[in-house]
């Protein structure tokens, strides 16, 4: 008779947290291989419908995106508006039927971050992001474990391991130290050494959001974009478009508002100058298109 014997944390009390994570640098690194293995290192034109919350979309668009860091995007409704939104590295304006708004939504994401197939350039933009580039941690990601990067503080889950023991035979301790092994190099954990007394959570000033990004822990994909002024994109699936992988959808959650979700219909890849990427085309009128019979912007 053989006992399934689950060892739920036991061991994992024995083994340092950081254990489980990669240092920051190689998860980059995984990252940008990711990217490269989608073929999205180049100017990308994604086909988009926009929606507010799980409502019927309300408009359509082309977002341009390249992975120096500069991206547009033309929004259209049934009423003939149009909204353009240009990012250009950190700096993100918009118009509205040629007119400037003065407080954009965030509807530009910086999606370069998933095209960025050089270790040095994906590091500068994160760098350039305001994120944190030695600190890395573990958390769940919906159904999934991911990476975070920019961010040390949260807790990975216990480890679970399970093995299978004889009755008539003492378990082999090897095998136990085998199962739990983990191969990644480990990322430094602070010790208290100073013996200082550790400050209270509640009398510590709450800290803004820093800006992460979450990273699919097997497949090296970027899930999850968080800014360090709380607006947080999350990435659906992805699937393939041509010769193309990209998430099916992004969706923006923006503090004080609804969320809203970009179905993406296509993806290209374009040809396009760094001219086309400026404030005159933002402010130019628009040209002839087609638009959803439904909703406004």
């Amino acid at each position: 008779m053989r006992l399934r014997v689950a060892l739920l944390g036991v061991l994992a009390l024995a083994l340092p947290v950081a254990a489980f994570v990669p240092k920051a640098d190689r998860i980059a690194n995984a990252t940008t291989l990711a990217n490269d293995a989608a073929a999205r290192g180049r100017a990308l034109q994604l086909d988009l419908t926009l929606r507010v919350a799980d409502r019927e979309p309300i408009g359509s668009g082309k977002l341009l995106t390249h992975p120096s860091g500069l991206a547009r995007l033309e929004l259209r409704d049934a009423n003939g508006d149009t909204e353009r939104h240009l990012l250009l590295g950190n700096e993100h304006s918009a118009s509205r039927n040629g007119r400037r708004l003065d407080q954009p939504r965030a509807f530009l994401p910086p999606l370069f971050f998933l095209q960025v197939d050089s270790l040095d350039t994906f590091e500068q933009a994160l760098s350039g992001f305001g994120l944190d580039l030695e600190a890395a941690s573990l958390a769940p990601c919906g159904e999934a474990l991911c990476y975070v990067l920019g961010d040390a503080s949260r807790v990975a889950p216990p480890l679970v391991v399970a093995t299978e023991i004889e009755d008539d035979e003492p378990g082999d301790v090897g095998e136990l130290e085998e199962a739990t092994s983990v191969e990644l190099e480990p990322v430094a954990v602070p010790e208290e050494e100073t013996g200082d007394p550790v400050p209270d959570q509640a009398d510590m000033p709450p800290a803004g959001p820093e800006p992460t990004i979450w990273v699919d822990s097997k497949t090296f994909e970027i899930v999850r974009i968080e800014s360090r002024g709380g607006v947080t994109v999350d990435f659906g699936s992805a699937t393939t478009f041509g010769e193309i992988r990209f998430p099916e959808s992004i969706t923006i959650h923006e503090p004080g508002s609804e969320a809203v979700r970009f179905d993406v219909l296509g993806v290209l890849p374009v040809s396009v100058p760094a001219a086309e990427f400026s404030h005159a085309w933002l402010f130019a009128a628009p040209a002839p298109g087609d638009s959803l019979p439904a909703g406004q912007l």
